[in-house]
């Protein structure tokens, strides 16, 4: 079991910490009489905010092959070629992830001419926009749609394209993005956020003995936006948080004399 973890199979050490302690994964099962109605049921409810707010229509633009500014690497194609996860379903065009991985090498040059046409010419197959919906019962014993999670299966291809896209794009504007965002971006999160918020209010207080230097760098109008949240506005000392806030001045001296 440590040997499993060690070599970062972890999939295989859940299992067996799991066979061990005797815990047994009963898989849901869907039970329904009429699928073609059940399927109904379904998109009904899935597409009921596309009823709201429909998606626009545009006819795209006929692009000609100057003014594409992505070029398609094969040593790129093949390192995303041999990322895929085999063990991930494939989308509706049947492309298992097993084949792109085992024959990376094999299809960098016919991937590569075939995505840096699609790039040039601006076109996406139909096949890529389509997406495979599997409902998964989020309890045992699932009656009503909304005893459902929807998991969309795309196209394994598409998903490399995206990758490549993206990583192009990243590395362009790698040195525009704020050094403060931790969202969407490799091996940052809530934590570095937390971290670094954490960081900055303790070097404050340590300098001036006092929270209330913390604000002397943040506008009092954007923390009384924020705090206006239903869990802070049922809190006994908004009110007296919200009076604090709007009558909050700062002054800056300029001479050092005390």
């Amino acid at each position: 079991m440590e040997g499993k973890f060690t070599t970062g199979n972890v999939r295989e050490a859940w299992q067996g910490l799991n066979a061990m302690m005797g815990r047994e994964q009963r898989p849901a099962h869907i039970k329904c009489t009429d699928p073609t109605s059940f399927a109904e049921q379904l998109n009904t409810f899935y597409s009921r905010f596309d009823s709201v707010h429909p998606l626009r229509t545009e006819t795209p633009s006929t692009l000609s092959p100057s003014h594409t500014s992505i070029t398609v690497e094969k040593n790129k194609m093949v390192h995303f070629l041999s990322k895929v996860n085999p063990r991930k379903s494939s989308g509706p065009d049947n492309l298992h992830g097993r084949i792109l991985k085992e024959c990376a090498s094999e299809l960098g040059d016919v991937m590569t001419q075939f995505f840096q046409l699609l790039l040039d010419s601006g076109f996406v197959p139909r096949t890529w926009k389509e997406s495979t919906i599997i409902p998964i019962p989020k309890i045992t014993k699932a009656m009503a749609p909304k005893d459902y999670r929807p998991v969309a299966l795309t196209s394994v291809l598409c998903k490399c394209m995206e990758w490549m896209i993206c990583d192009l794009l990243t590395c362009s504007v790698a040195d525009k993005l704020d050094p403060l965002q931790f969202a969407y971006k490799a091996k940052r999160g809530v934590e570095d956020a937390c971290l670094t918020l954490l960081d900055t209010v303790t070097k404050n207080m340590d300098h001036t003995h006092s929270c209330s230097g913390f604000y002397s760098w943040i506008f009092p109008q954007l923390l009384i936006q924020s705090t206006r949240t239903p869990y802070l506005t049922a809190s006994r000392n908004y009110r007296s948080t919200q009076h604090w806030l709007n009558g909050l001045e700062i002054f800056y001296r300029t001479d050092h004399s005390m």
